[in-house]
């Protein structure tokens, strides 16, 4: 069965094979900068889903569905609270209750709030106006006064205050409406924090100026089923919804007769911020980063992780025993930590210089000049440079007797050591 609707406009064409670009570590991490944006925001969600209806009009399959399957992944995964959520379904959704609705919340929420609202249901548009309406549960046939058309939901979102309200329809919501908006390039923690701090009014809508498909896929419409299937399996700790349209987006277009849209709301004051989802499956995570000044294997619980630097690795929260060992020279730095649920722990190797193996060198050039004897060999006459010497400890003699000089020492020379005697004999301790 298709779900009787129409959208107006087609804002642009989505590609089959469309890739976004996300800029994120291996394995997600929660970022201060983004938490800091959205810690005084209360998230809510009103969503409305209609299978039965009457006065001679068709029910639908799969729009109950798709709006518990959406409350189940919003309280579960992105920690939406259950008194927040606000359901509306078949005869509970009316024409006055989903006005009612709108207004309270139009009058409770305010700039620390953020909503989602979720519609699936019939829709229509209306020939003589060329406006589109949502169906209520209580709609009678061709009676428009019966209807909720897209002008008055554009109200009421206008009057709502929360900083972020994005706007899902598996049905009619007039493309007049929306305002196109620019693809982003990288998205990476401080493009969430940016958005999460402005004001938002972001609507995506099922299809265009084509009826969208009821049955789809497990139970849901297509675009339900995408829709809810790209929230559920979402495995990074921020989601946005251009992220979701572009995943969506394409999908639904090759699978269905009927292209996603998705824009700003016109003329209510869209400040190109975006509500940003924290997924809360990572607060039972932790992330640990590692890295060495010089480059070292990392062993987590004594199983090899990968060679530092590892940004981001995600472990369930407990305790744990780490060692990197240097490549260069086998020498090992050990510790324990203790991760919690959502930390993000950075451990930091310094590893000493590797020691230089080999010989040393030793060099003689004194005033006046002076015959040497390095161990007892008589090695000519100064001055000498880099003699060649095993690690270790030496004897040096150097004599001149023409003007009394006898010096004799002791030293030790390590690996590649550079050993320089002179320029004054006289400083020559005996």
């Amino acid at each position: 069965m298709k779900r009787t609707v129409y959208f107006f406009a087609l804002l642009f064409f989505i590609p089959a094979a469309f890739s976004p670009i996300f800029a994120q570590t291996r394995g997600g991490r929660f970022s201060s900068q983004i938490d800091e944006a959205v810690s005084n925001l209360d998230y809510h969600a009103f969503v409305i889903g209609i299978n039965n209806y009457g006065a001679n009009i068709p029910d639908l399959e799969t729009s109950l569905n798709d709006s518990r399957a959406l409350v189940d992944v919003l309280r579960h995964k992105y920690g939406f609270k259950n008194q927040n959520i606000i359901r509306l379904y078949d005869k509970a959704a009316t024409r006055s209750a989903i006005l009612r609705t709108l207004r309270e919340l139009s009058i409770s929420l305010n700039k620390n709030d953020a909503l989602l609202i979720y519609y699936a249901g019939h829709g229509i548009e209306d020939p003589a106006t060329n406006c589109g309406y949502w169906i209520p549960a209580d709609a009678r046939p061709n009676a428009y006064e019966t209807y909720i058309s897209n002008a008055d939901i554009r109200t009421y979102l206008r009057a709502i205050k929360a900083r972020h309200i994005f706007l899902v329809s598996d049905s009619c919501f007039s493309g007049t409406l929306l305002s196109q908006r620019a693809m982003p390039g990288d998205i990476d923690e401080r493009f969430y924090a940016k958005k999460a701090k402005r004001r938002s009014r972001v609507v995506l809508t099922s299809g265009g100026n084509e009826p969208v498909m009821d049955a789809g896929r497990s139970g849901h419409s297509i675009f339900g089923y995408f829709f809810i299937k790209a929230l559920k399996e979402y495995d990074r700790p921020y989601l946005i919804p251009t992220q979701i349209f572009m995943e969506v987006g394409p999908l639904v277009a090759n699978n269905a007769p009927q292209t996603p849209q998705w824009g700003a709301l016109r003329e209510a004051m869209d400040e190109g911020g975006e509500i940003v989802f924290v997924n809360r499956q990572y607060r039972t995570s932790a992330f640990i980063s590692f890295t060495s000044n010089r480059t070292g294997a990392v062993y987590l619980n004594e199983s090899f992780i990968g060679n530092t630097p590892i940004e981001s690795y995600k472990v369930p929260a407990g305790d744990y025993a780490y060692k990197v060992v240097s490549n260069e020279s086998g020498v090992e730095s050990t510790g324990n930590l203790t991760a919690h649920a959502g930390d993000a722990i950075p451990v930091n190797v310094v590893f000493d210089p590797p020691k230089p193996t080999g010989p040393g060198f030793l060099s003689v050039s004194t005033k006046p000049w002076v015959r040497i004897y390095l161990d007892g060999e008589n090695m000519g006459y100064s001055p000498k440079a880099e003699i060649k010497l095993s690690p270790g400890l030496h004897s040096i003699r150097l004599v001149n007797s023409d003007l009394g000089v006898d010096r004799s020492m002791n030293f030790k020379i390590e690996p590649g050591q550079h050993l320089k005697i002179g320029p004054n004999v006289d400083s020559i301790k005996e």
